[in-house]
């Protein structure tokens, strides 16, 4: 570790610049700004780009007041000392697409929109590769689909995909995915400008983007058309696709029912990707996740609505044999889920099975069993039982070992012998109340041991003794300015977090808890795509008094596992709760994954608290934390006073 033990004393010289950021610590003093951090307020600018280059406060996130940071209102080329998040300019969203693990033909996508407010905070470019099986399996496929959403009105935007150098220019078009129809539609007004390695198109909607090969997306489509068994061939000019399949329905077997004849689950479909896809005739879910394959399989339409004659005239390399393998006399489907491949098949806790519906996302992008105990992320073992204080809502602890660390666990000051070499350090410390005010140190020592090291296995003694070091190392790093102390603020967090490989790197920002609910979601699924851990500090400014019945009803709900099954509402949680033990307020959680139950259509966050893996509902979490309205960010967010994500960036 690192973080473990380095503990510095620092002697100021009113000439010495600590922090590098240009002023000198004398300056620092004058300006009241912190000389240990080079950005005091976090907003992006150094201390000494505010008061010499841009004229702002470097005190101040946000020093006209009106919601957007000054180093995001530098970046869009707005005014940091007027108020003017309502004045319409052109700004520019550029995201870079650099993980490692996914296709790198495509280096960057970036969106250019004339709109108010802040495109940085209104609009989002998520890379969905891997997330959407069905776009990432196209073969025409150029480097990763995106998915591009905003809550800001706009009339036209323009959006470019950025190339690497090897790939073949000749026949790149940009296309996006009409999820009303379930159709991929290619734009032919795509710009190729081989001089910067990029592609362009003029739109006036956000969806699904992806680049591609057009020849390759043409002759796949042909090719099926002359290798397949023709069950989705219609003679020319005798019926539309809709009447063919109902008119071979009265003449060839469906022997499981699903609107599908046998013949074409044997012989394969062809799909809006240009796959052909196989079910079985016999069973009418194939892949068994609640919806039958002609569900999944969608609405059939000529193939020519999905590849126009003109593109096979241009750019079809592969000739056919007859007209009967003319894509002009062929059909497919336009194919809404896959009917072979569940996502995924989660066995609950009951022993039955959630079905369909239930969507993952885990750390890195990967999707997970969520219903079975996750022994990744940090996993505490080895621990004395009578450390638990109350093990009747932690049972799964005994067997399988901690997710996270548990501030309960820090009651007393530990004296025995395993540990005393960090004791005296310890009677250093200003008193400690982990119990009550240790999520937000358990928070940040957990995610940065993730950054660190990754999915790890820890014994809970090695635990708490680099807890104990990582807290006397930020007390005694910061302690002549800050004074830092328990709980810890999101500025102090949000710094160790952007510190953890020991230089400062802007890897991690913070944002106050509301504003667009799925601007603010898609920052969580983003970060936690890129392997990234969210760290969200839960409160709840109430005037309800703590003896009132409803004051609990202003908490955010925490669901365990053993809330999990299929209730008479086909929802993969229970709604029962015992308020004592699944609320929280004032506290600090870590988000590891995202979960999507489409039965229901609600989002669910999981999250690391108290030792355990749990799950928030987000717009419980969401509604309930929307308080920040009444308090000025600039001071509560360093308060504790705000709910707020500190969140990858």
């Amino acid at each position: 570790m690192t973080h473990l033990f380095r503990l510095r004393f620092q002697i100021f010289d009113g000439e010495e610049d600590y922090d590098q950021d240009g002023l000198t610590d004398a300056e620092e003093s004058i300006y009241g700004t912190n000389p240990m951090l080079g950005d005091s307020d976090l907003d992006g600018l150094t201390d000494y780009e505010e008061i010499y280059t841009y004229f702002t406060s470097p005190n101040k996130y946000d020093t006209d007041g009106d919601s957007i940071s000054d180093f995001k209102e530098i970046q869009i080329g707005s005014d940091p000392l007027v108020f003017d998040s309502n004045v319409k300019r052109t700004q520019t969203l550029t995201v870079n697409i650099d993980n490692e693990e996914h296709p790198s033909e495509v280096e960057s996508v970036s969106v250019k929109c004339y709109m108010d407010g802040c495109i940085l905070d209104n609009t989002t470019i998520t890379d969905i590769y891997g997330i959407d099986e069905q776009s990432s399996s196209i073969n025409a496929l150029i480097g990763v689909p995106v998915e591009i959403e905003s809550n800001a009105a706009f009339s036209s935007a323009t959006i470019t995909f950025k190339y690497s150098d090897d790939v073949d220019e000749s026949n790149l078009k940009i296309m996006w995915y009409d999820e009303e129809n379930y159709q991929y539609v290619v734009l032919d007004n795509s710009v190729v400008d081989t001089v910067n390695n990029t592609v362009s198109v003029n739109t006036t909607h956000f969806s699904k983007y992806m680049l591609i090969d057009m020849s390759v997306w043409v002759n796949t489509f042909v090719g099926v058309c002359m290798t397949s068994e023709n069950y989705f061939y219609i003679p020319s000019g005798e019926m539309d696709p809709s009447e063919y399949l109902g008119w071979l329905l009265e003449r060839e077997a469906d022997s499981d029912g699903d609107g599908l004849p046998n013949c074409m689950e044997t012989g394969g479909m062809l799909n809006n990707c240009g796959q052909l896809v196989y079910t079985d005739p016999y069973k009418s879910d194939t892949d068994g996740d609640g919806l039958s394959d002609g569900e999944e399989m969608g609405a059939v339409k000529d193939l020519t609505d999905v590849l126009p004659y003109s593109y096979i005239q241009e750019y079809a390399t592969i000739l056919p044999y007859s007209a009967k393998q003319h894509p002009y006399f062929f059909y497919c489907f336009m194919q809404k889920s896959s009917p072979i491949k569940a996502e995924p098949i989660v066995p609950l806790i009951n022993g039955g099975l959630l079905n369909d519906g239930i969507i993952t996302l885990g750390l890195g992008g990967e999707p997970y069993y969520w219903n079975q105990i996750d022994d990744g992320y940090i996993h505490v073992t080895d621990y004395p039982a009578d450390s638990i204080e109350d093990p009747k809502i932690r049972p799964e602890i005994y067997t399988y070992g901690a997710y996270g660390g548990d501030q309960n666990w820090f009651s007393v000051i530990p004296d025995n012998t395993d540990e005393t070499d960090i004791y005296d350090v310890i009677n250093m410390l200003p008193a400690l109340d982990m119990q009550h005010e240790g999520c937000g140190l358990i928070a940040l020592n957990d995610v940065t041991m993730y950054l660190q090291e990754g999915d790890k296995t820890i014994s809970f003694t090695d635990y708490r003794m680099i807890l104990y070091g990582y807290y006397a190392d930020l007390y005694f790093t910061d302690y002549a300015v800050s004074k830092i102390g328990l709980p810890l603020t999101p500025p102090t967090i949000l710094n160790s977090l952007n510190t953890y490989n020991g230089e400062y790197s802007k890897e991690y920002e913070i944002s106050p808890i509301g504003g667009d609910r799925d601007i603010l979601l898609g920052r969580i699924k983003a970060s936690i795509i890129s392997g990234k851990p969210v760290i969200a500090l839960i409160t709840n400014i109430s005037t309800v008094s703590s003896d009132d019945e409803s004051y609990y009803d202003n908490w955010v709900k925490i669901y365990s596992m053993e809330d999990a099954y299929l209730n008479e509402n086909n929802s993969c949680f229970s709604d029962v709760f015992d308020y004592t033990n699944h609320v929280t307020n004032y506290h600090y959680v870590t988000i590891t994954g995202v979960l999507i139950d489409r039965n229901t259509g609600k989002t669910y966050l999981r999250i690391q608290t108290w030792g355990m893996e749990r799950y928030i509902e987000y717009d419980d979490f969401y509604e309930k934390c929307q308080n920040y309205l009444s308090v000025d960010f600039n001071e509560g967010v360093g308060e504790m006073k705000v709910s707020c994500l500190i969140y990858g960036v």
